[in-house]
């Protein structure tokens, strides 16, 4: 499996903090074998107003590559990506 190595603070939109929406947006991704993430998708969201900023965010994550037999390969993974709005 693929080891998250950067991972910065997604930006909550105004939208969001308007609407006070906080939850967890599950992103699927493949992790290509140099450990950047490519297709990009939503899995759930707990708000439709904190999608963005996940998505956002998960452009952005940088990652030890899965191997097999100690070679990278492109792997499927599931990050869950949580926001707190007071």
């Amino acid at each position: 499996m693929p080891k998250l190595v950067y991972d910065p603070d997604p930006e909550t939109s105004k939208q969001a903090l308007k609407h006070k929406a906080s939850g967890t947006v599950v992103i699927g991704m493949v992790v290509d074998k140099n450990g950047l993430p490519t297709q990009i998708h939503v899995v759930s969201s707990d708000s439709k107003y904190l999608v963005d900023g996940a998505l956002n965010a998960a452009r952005q994550y940088r990652f030890e590559p899965g191997t097999y037999k100690g070679v990278p390969v492109a792997t499927e993974t599931e990050v869950g990506i949580s926001f707190r709005t007071y």
